[in-house]
């Protein structure tokens, strides 16, 4: 594995968790002041935000809590979507680099590219998802026939 990539995934995975320790430092804080609301020892515009930290909390402090952990969970997800993606053309450039031609590609390699091509034409037909709006199924279908065609695979997977 590219040691670029998983030192990027690490410190992507290091920024979520910096933010979740703001977000607890933050709801911490909030916590102690709105003890400290009625005090006097607090400077007149610390006690006001104070109060107003404390109506707003009220209103949605359990909903803020819920939102920042799907906020976190979905910048999570989002993380590792794309590191995977990144992983897997990484793997693909690599495992090409032992083989001439497709044909060369194990079986099992072969089969999986030709139902994801046919589950991929599907979900483009149906338009479920809008990461595939720039694609064709006369595209997928091209790409599949080309793939097929191909003598020097390493060449054809620089193009990707």
């Amino acid at each position: 594995m590219n040691p670029d990539l998983l030192q990027d995934f690490c410190r992507q995975v290091q920024s979520i968790r910096d933010c979740w320790d703001n977000i607890q430092t933050t709801n911490q804080l909030l916590d102690s002041l709105i003890g400290l609301t009625g005090s006097d020892d607090l400077p007149v515009r610390t006690r006001e935000l104070s109060k107003k930290a404390q109506e707003q909390y009220k209103k949605s402090g359990f909903s803020k809590r819920i939102f920042d952990y799907k906020a976190s969970i979905i910048s999570m997800y989002g993380i590792l979507e794309s590191s995977i993606e990144l992983w897997i053309k990484e793997y693909i450039r690599t495992i090409c680099q032992f083989y001439d031609s497709y044909g060369e590609l194990p079986l099992k390699l072969r089969e999986n590219h030709f139902e994801n091509s046919l589950r991929l034409i599907q979900r483009i037909s149906q338009k479920e998802e809008a990461k595939y709006q720039h694609l064709t199924k006369e595209n997928v279908l091209a790409n599949l026939a080309q793939c097929i065609d191909v003598t020097n695979i390493s060449s054809y997977v620089q193009k990707c």
